[in-house]
């Protein structure tokens, strides 16, 4: 019989098969943990949160997850269209 995975598991073999990045970030609300993806193929940066998830007119997708991220690594974004892109991450050249 085959084991389910958990979420966590099912994210870190996404990202050793794409190359994704995935953070994993204490909730300050509650005891939940987060996953924060940063996409290998395009920099996007996203979390599952429900303020992520929860698209805001006119402003990028963000939550505190991904701005905790963004601090503790040293990376540096932009907005392309309705999302964070991550040029810079500490220590790497800027993004195409």
């Amino acid at each position: 019989m085959a084991k389910e995975l958990t979420a966590r598991q099912m994210a870190r073999q996404v990202e050793k098969m794409l190359g994704d990045k995935v953070y994993e970030v204490q909730s300050s609300s509650s005891n939940r943990k987060y996953e924060v993806l940063v996409s290998s193929a395009d920099g996007r940066i996203s979390c599952p949160c429900q303020g992520w998830c929860t698209k805001k007119p006119n402003k990028a997708r963000f939550c505190s997850h991904c701005r905790q991220v963004v601090e503790r690594q040293g990376m540096q974004l932009v907005i392309r269209g309705d999302y964070f892109v991550v040029i810079v991450e500490q220590g790497q050249r800027l993004r195409d």
